[in-house]
């Protein structure tokens, strides 16, 4: 490991997936903002981490994340990730309980004082819309 951040993303797949939220918002700044565009999804703060988590464990029971690779200097990083999950609940108005999905994605880090201070998800919504069966293959039927 080559300096502290690289360290906590280190740690920080296997507090997501221990589902730990009391441990989660640890790892960031006080007035961090947690994002996912792809969800037009914007949090500010611990108090948005926790609820951006609850919302993640409700849908996603046994929500698992891991890293291929990661890095990260003293202020930036970045982590290329894998979901895995059962859904529990809708997507976009239909329900897909028990669907078993894995996605991948990119997330991009700042780094304030040797935690947290941004953290942005980058995916593509199109794998998850297909293994849901949320959206056919053939996208000329989309209408």
């Amino acid at each position: 490991m080559s300096n502290d951040n690289e360290k906590l993303l280190a740690e920080y797949p296997a507090v997501w997936s221990a589902h730990d939220i009391d441990k989660v918002q640890t790892f960031f700044t006080d007035d961090c903002v947690y994002a996912d565009p792809t969800l037009g999804v914007v949090k500010h703060g611990k108090k948005g981490v926790v609820e951006f988590a609850e919302e993640v464990f409700s849908m996603q029971p046994d929500f698992h994340l891991e890293y291929s690779e990661y890095f990260a200097t003293e202020t930036k990083g970045a982590a290329v990730w894998t979901i895995t999950n059962t859904w529990n609940g809708e997507f976009h108005g239909i329900d897909v309980t028990g669907k078993k999905v894995n996605f991948t994605g990119t997330t991009i880090f700042e780094f304030k004082n040797g935690k947290i201070s941004k953290n942005t998800d980058y995916w593509d919504l199109i794998p998850l819309m297909l293994q849901l069966g949320v959206m056919t293959t053939d996208l000329r039927a989309c209408k």
